[in-house]
């Protein structure tokens, strides 16, 4: 699945406060879910994996600021500037990344949430000498396809402050109610025959 299309469902979610409003673009999103793309649903709550593995990307916002800086081709102190200005990470790099050289924006569009977990769930990973070269190379790697709405929602993501505005209560609600639609339709079809 594309990375662009979650960030989509991030947009419609955190443009009303409604909370049924919420639950009914999650829910047609969960209905468009196929079952190779589960692990989005990490994604939606800010999390790389489930809550018993206790993995968390660990990154500082020092590396986020280097990422967007790189990524984006504007000085660190620059980054900075922004990110007192507007007080948010994300913010800051959906801001820079809608600057960037158009050469670059012609990955754009190819960043998918397999990537974006998979360079995600590394970072844990990674010890030793030069980790936080690697790190910051990971990170990049997905800044540099990334659109302004992508880098947005990947550096909220990377710091832990997606600020979108729902709970696991609400996808777990949802994930519920979702299979129990679903049994309900296939009993409807057994009973057709």
């Amino acid at each position: 699945m594309k990375y662009s299309r979650l960030c989509e469902l991030y947009e419609e979610i955190t443009s009303t406060p409604k909370r049924l409003e919420k639950i009914s673009f999650l829910s047609k999103f969960f209905r468009s879910l196929h079952e190779s793309d589960k692990d989005v649903l990490y994604l939606l709550l800010g999390e790389i994996s489930p809550d018993y593995d206790r993995e968390k990307t660990g990154i500082s916002n020092q590396i986020v600021i280097k990422a967007i800086s790189k990524a984006s081709g504007v000085p660190a102190e620059n980054v900075i500037s922004e990110w007192k200005s507007l007080g948010d990470l994300g913010k800051v790099s959906e801001k820079l990344m809608s600057k960037k050289k158009q050469s670059m924006l012609s990955n754009s569009g190819s960043l998918t949430v397999e990537k974006v977990l998979e360079n995600m769930r590394k970072l844990p990973k990674l010890e030793g000498k030069g980790t936080v070269d690697k790190k910051l190379s990971l990170i990049t790697e997905m800044m540099a396809v990334a659109s302004p709405k992508e880098a947005l929602y990947l550096s909220r993501t990377l710091i832990g402050d997606l600020r979108i505005g729902i709970q696991e209560s609400t996808i777990r609600h949802l994930q519920r109610h979702s299979s129990l639609t679903k049994r309900k339709r296939q009993s409807w079809k057994f009973r057709a025959q």
